[in-house]
């Protein structure tokens, strides 16, 4: 879990960094906010999972909240994309199944961080 969760969470940020550089780059700062905000979620995921600090769960939550909804409508889009192709569908469930996956383990993750009373 610990391994797949680094991995995805890796991916995320060095995406979301590259997407905020571009945006940067083409003079639309405003826009840019969005995937560094994307980044600081998924470096406090990486700090919760490793121990490096501290973190309350609240953001966890939020960011295995962004990637369920990112699964929902990127199935959504799947669905009404591939209606008529058949077995070729599957390929495009394949980021669904990723986002699924990234939301629960974010879940599992904010879990172990609450605080017990």
């Amino acid at each position: 879990m610990k391994i797949i969760l680094t991995i995805m969470c890796a991916c995320i940020i060095l995406f979301g960094g590259g997407c905020a550089a571009l945006l940067v780059s083409s003079g639309v700062d405003q826009l840019a906010l969005l995937p560094l905000a994307l980044v600081a979620l998924n470096l406090a995921v990486l700090a919760a999972l490793y121990g490096w600090a501290n973190m309350p769960a609240w953001p966890l939550y939020i960011l295995a909240g962004i990637d369920l909804i990112l699964a929902v409508g990127a199935g959504i889009v799947v669905g009404y994309s591939f209606k008529d192709v058949g077995g070729a569908a599957a390929i495009g469930f394949i980021p669904v199944a990723i986002a699924t996956l990234k939301g629960y383990l974010t879940i599992q993750v904010a879990k172990n961080r609450e605080p017990k009373l």
